[in-house]
């Protein structure tokens, strides 16, 4: 299930879903919700959560991520960077964070 709602320059969405398996212990649920906001005709940003929560895991895993473009013409530049905690299902895993970057241009002629 999912709902958004804009109002002018802003949107707002969340979102929910559920996989139930013939193992209850394979189930899954994930939550989700965004907000973005065009700034004017060339800018624009967002940001947004989601959780997954699994029963075989200790801890849910919790990603957040944020991006803005700009577009001028037939050029467009964006940059995203998104965080990840929990990655391996738990609160004391190696590596069990992550974080990822992203800067792009695009051109159309």
């Amino acid at each position: 299930m999912s709902l958004s709602y804009a109002f002018g320059s802003i949107t707002a969405s969340v979102s929910s879903s559920e996989y139930d398996h013939t193992t209850a212990s394979y189930d899954q649920e994930v939550t989700s919700w965004g907000l973005s906001y065009t700034v004017s005709d060339a800018i624009s940003v967002s940001y947004g959560q989601e959780t997954i929560e699994n029963n075989l895991d200790t801890a849910d895993i919790e990603v957040d991520g944020v991006t803005a473009s700009y577009t001028s013409g037939g050029m467009t530049v964006s940059a995203k960077a998104i965080g990840a905690d929990n990655v391996d299902g738990s609160s004391t895993g190696v590596n069990n964070n992550n974080e990822m970057w992203k800067l792009s241009a695009s051109f159309a002629f």
